[in-house]
């Protein structure tokens, strides 16, 4: 079993993968917006592994008898100023 301690830390490391999925998401979507539809695809599969990581964590977590602790995810800059913020 885990500690207290470790399923925190792993969980808050749960928390900052979905974060990075969120950002990766956003930016994404900008990047289609500027009509740069392959570093879109590209940011988008980054997405889906920071999510891949999360999932991975959170099995790890219940394989060892502990429950995961849940925050809020924050939420990733709503819009981009140009492309050099999402290249």
């Amino acid at each position: 079993m885990l500690s207290e301690k470790l399923t925190k830390a792993l969980s808050d490391q749960v928390n900052a993968e979905y974060y990075s999925a969120y950002l990766y998401l956003a930016m994404s979507a900008a990047a289609d917006n500027f009509g740069l539809k392959g570093v879109s695809s590209w940011l988008f599969v980054q997405a889906q592994e920071e999510m891949a990581h999360g999932t991975h964590i959170y099995e790890y977590i219940l394989d060892r008898g502990a429950v995961p602790s849940f925050a809020a995810i924050a939420e990733p800059p709503g819009s981009f100023a140009d492309t050099d913020a999402v290249i």
